[in-house]
């Protein structure tokens, strides 16, 4: 005759239950600095180009910071590669403000548009010449 073993399974469930997005962000995001970008004229503040960012958040949405991610250039980790050595891509809000690759951000209405800027930025003393080619992602936290 066999032996009847019983035991005990105590099975621990844990979940996480989330809300759909807070926030939608979209508009036209793409930016074609043209064919004719004169190297010596890349100033830093000449060919900057709006981004046309827009944000919708719900009514509860306490607050909203944002930050730029990607590839940093090689002569400046604030800015954005180019893709074409000695030039970056700097990026500003509400026009003059300038905005770091990967530091966090906010706006002092985030109701309304944000106000985004790129221009082309050289490193001091070269004349870089080249394709622009490169990719940002633009990231929203809201609390």
């Amino acid at each position: 005759m066999s032996a009847q073993v019983s035991a005990d399974l105590l099975v621990n469930i844990t979940a996480t239950v989330i809300a759909p997005p807070a926030c939608t962000i979209g508009g036209d995001v793409a930016v074609n600095f043209g064919d004719n970008l004169q190297a010596s004229e890349i100033d830093g503040i000449k060919y900057a180009r709006d981004l046309g960012v827009t944000l919708s958040c719900s009514s509860n949405t306490s607050g909203v910071e944002f930050w730029v991610d990607g590839e940093a250039s090689k002569f400046d980790s604030k800015l954005l590669s180019s893709g074409i050595d000695d030039l970056g891509i700097r990026f500003f809000r509400s026009g003059t403000t300038p905005v770091f690759l990967r530091q966090r951000f906010t706006v002092a209405d985030w109701r309304e548009r944000l106000v985004l800027k790129v221009v082309p930025v050289k490193r001091s003393g070269t004349s870089p010449v080249g394709r622009i080619n490169t990719v940002a992602t633009l990231m929203v936290y809201v609390t």
